[in-house]
């Protein structure tokens, strides 16, 4: 995803960005490696939400067909399969594409909505909701925690490594 207001950020303006909070825990810069307790490194960007999913071109498609399947009486004249008229099959027939596909688009949303939540700190919440929770409490927070993680968010991500062991290694 194209975003200028982060896109063009520099090192040096995250950098800037963060340096007063670090200082405030402590954490000053050093010039010297004999004196430099942890390398910090910093990773900046957006994540990829996947957007609504409700106003998604597959998902009108699926209300479409299922609301083509029940309305309306049965056309008369029945199919060969004897279960519903010849029309019907081919909607049932565009629905059970549209249900498969959906399933697999639902689970793509899922994985990236996984790689998100550990990358934001939601790993907690994740693991607490993963799963089946349909007809639990846990049902609305799972969707809840979804909708949150379908939003771009922009991040920074700090990891601290000892710098004294890795100038021995």
């Amino acid at each position: 995803m194209k975003d200028e207001s982060i896109d063009d950020m520099s090192f040096m303006d995250v950098a800037h960005a963060i340096a007063y909070p670090l200082a405030n825990q402590n954490y000053i810069p050093s010039r010297d490696p004999g004196k430099t307790k942890l390398l910090i490194m910093v990773y900046w960007g957006t994540t990829h939400g996947a957007g609504n999913a409700s106003d998604s071109d597959l998902n009108q498609n699926l209300q479409a067909a299922e609301g083509r399947l029940s309305s309306g009486p049965p056309a008369k004249g029945l199919s060969l399969a004897g279960l519903l008229p010849p029309h019907d099959l081919a909607i049932e027939g565009a629905l059970d594409g549209y249900v498969a596909e959906a399933a697999a688009e639902n689970q793509q949303r899922r994985q990236n909505a996984r790689i998100n939540a550990m990358m934001l700190g939601y790993d907690s919440p994740w693991a607490k909701t993963a799963g089946d929770r349909r007809g639990t409490a846990l049902e609305l927070e799972q969707r809840d925690l979804l909708n949150e993680l379908d939003e771009n968010r922009y991040f920074v991500v700090l990891m601290a490594y000892d710098f004294q062991l890795f100038l021995e290694g």
